[in-house]
């Protein structure tokens, strides 16, 4: 639910805004300007990075979550109560809110003609770009990549054991296992979607970063690139809401959840 959330409102909020933006641009000379106020502004900057962050962090959620509940089944029914994900979600979301508070400041955002957009600009800031790809990037990258490895194991080594193995407890548990196989390939669907389309963006604002850090100027920008990389990132919400909904059906039934 907290993925299909970070993709609706990047769909509801920064897309919606970036449109007018992009028709005013091909009907006047030029690339145009941010036609809204600068508070939208400082908003749609403050979204963006808010689920650039929120989106890593959903996925390591995700499959610490099918992690826990495929090894430790009885366990899992005491630990992830609905009242305790409500709150886990609510926690996830104000701590990341508060730590972007930052981008409201007028250097740390821009509109950048080029995506049609209003973006942080990290480069302003290495120390916090710095910090963000520590804590939002790296650690629930690696807590994602180990997790999943261990499902993929558990998962196809499930097959196995449920047709070969006689005794009824081990079998229900192997059976347990391959029903949550086809849940961790699309896990493992969505950790690839994720990885191609955020990751240029991401090496991408960190090189332009530690350059204008290092020199003082900034000659490796590239508006078309950055366009790119950026609209990449925002297609990646809708093929993931895609996947989501005809994909699978928990994730479909999350997604309904939702929108009602």
């Amino acid at each position: 639910m907290n993925l299909i959330i970070g993709d609706l409102v990047v769909g509801l909020v920064v897309c919606l805004f970036a449109i007018y933006p992009a028709i005013q641009s091909t009907m006047v000379e030029g690339m145009g300007t941010w036609p809204h106020k600068p508070a939208a502004c400082a908003v749609i900057a403050w979204v963006f990075a808010l689920t650039w962050s929120m989106n890593y962090y959903s996925l390591m959620f995700l499959s610490a979550d099918r992690y826990i509940a495929i090894t430790q089944p009885v366990q899992y029914d005491n630990m992830m109560t609905k009242k305790q994900c409500i709150a886990t979600i609510f926690a996830n979301w104000l701590a990341i809110s508060g730590f972007h508070i930052p981008s409201f400041q007028p250097p740390l955002y821009e509109y950048d003609p080029y995506c049609r957009l209003c973006l942080p600009v990290y480069r302003k800031n290495l120390p916090y770009l710095t910090t963000i790809v520590i804590v939002f990037v790296i650690i629930p990258a690696v807590i994602f990549a180990y997790t999943y490895f261990k499902l993929y194991v558990i998962t196809q080594s499930a097959d196995h054991h449920a047709t070969n193995n006689t005794s009824s407890s081990v079998n229900i548990q192997a059976q347990l296992k391959v029903r949550n196989k086809e849940l961790v390939n699309l896990i493992g669907v969505l950790g690839v979607i994720f990885l191609l389309s955020w990751l240029p963006y991401t090496v991408y604002q960190l090189v332009l970063s530690v350059e204008e850090h290092a020199t003082g100027v900034v000659t490796m920008y590239n508006g078309v690139m950055m366009g790119v990389f950026t609209w990449l990132v925002l297609a990646r919400s809708a093929a993931n809401l895609f996947v989501c909904c005809f994909c699978h059906h928990d994730m479909r039934n999350e997604m309904v959840k939702v929108l009602r």
